[in-house]
């Protein structure tokens, strides 16, 4: 059998390609193909491999061809003839795979997108659409329908996760919400989406989970915020709620040195809050304040 010579081809394939191989590995002056080339129990080097093996037919080539063959059959396996140049162009070859399938699957994702819609897109052709993809100055009608993919991805997760009719029905008013209003209100429903999901993908049991969602909505109604693990310390811990709200509604007294968390401490409870937003992330007793807490 004779192996095919591509190039560039990567390191693994190189020591292997342009030689010719004993199916049996009995023949005389010729490697093993399955102890070689076929030693992994592929039919081809490696998976995705370019080359080919067909059967050697001299008469196909000419002396210097079988001259160059014999040689090369004769070759130590483990010898590397593989160039500088040759590796790096071989690198380049695969970037440039790895872009023209990354624009082939967003040309088809973008082709279900709009023809879900029943509306016409952007870029009729593959061609068009990586011509504005790989424009510097960029395209609106790409940034507008790659925009519009991704808020509609997020949308549906938002979705899953929260139900639809907790969430905007259309990607115009999705996207309002997102772009066009007061910034709160998206960052609100991002926290919920992700403190649902979080609890949905909990170990607990489905009993514990309801009662984690009914209790995060439950201070929602009196504009609290909760973790998943705020939820989850605040119900083990056996809290009333009515007292953690009456805590809330008070001013920080404390912040935790080594993480900058804001505490709020009164009656030997403390309530923990994040650093950067007004989720609760866990309720604790405490007889006195600790060490790391600061006055502020």
């Amino acid at each position: 059998m004779e192996c095919s010579t591509i190039s560039p081809t990567c390191p693994t394939c190189a020591k292997y390609q342009g030689r010719i191989y004993s199916i049996s590995g009995k023949t005389p002056g010729y490697p093993s193909l399955y102890e070689t080339a076929f030693k992994h129990g592929y039919s081809v080097i490696h998976p995705n491999c370019r080359h080919q093996f067909f059967p050697y037919k001299p008469k196909f080539h000419t002396a210097e061809e079988r001259a160059a063959l014999e040689e090369n059959t004769r070759r130590p396996f483990e010898e590397d003839t593989q160039s500088e140049r040759a590796r790096e162009e071989y690198a380049h070859t695969q970037m440039q795979m790895r872009q023209w399938n990354k624009e082939l699957n967003e040309f088809a994702e973008m082709q279900r997108f709009y023809k879900e819609r029943g509306e016409q897109a952007p870029y009729q052709t593959l061609g068009s659409f990586r011509r504005a993809y790989r424009s510097e100055e960029g395209s609106l009608a790409y940034g507008k329908s790659y925009f519009e993919r991704r808020d509609e991805r997020q949308m549906k997760s938002f979705q899953t996760v929260l139900g639809k009719e907790n969430v905007p029905k259309t990607l115009a008013e999705f996207q309002e919400m997102k772009y066009n209003t007061d910034r709160s209100s998206f960052d609100l429903l991002s926290r919920e989406k992700q403190t649902i999901g979080k609890i949905e993908s909990k170990d607990w049991t489905s009993t514990f989970k309801q009662k984690a969602k009914e209790t995060y909505y439950e201070f929602r109604q009196s504009g609290i915020e909760l973790t998943d693990h705020g939820v989850a310390r605040f119900l083990s811990r056996n809290f009333d709620i009515k007292q953690i709200i009456s805590i809330c509604n008070k001013p920080y007294n404390y912040v935790q040195i080594n993480d900058g968390k804001r505490i709020k401490f009164y009656d030997k409870v403390a309530v923990i809050y994040a650093k950067d937003t007004e989720e609760i992330v866990s309720v604790i007793r405490k007889n006195k304040i600790k060490e790391e807490w600061k006055d502020v």
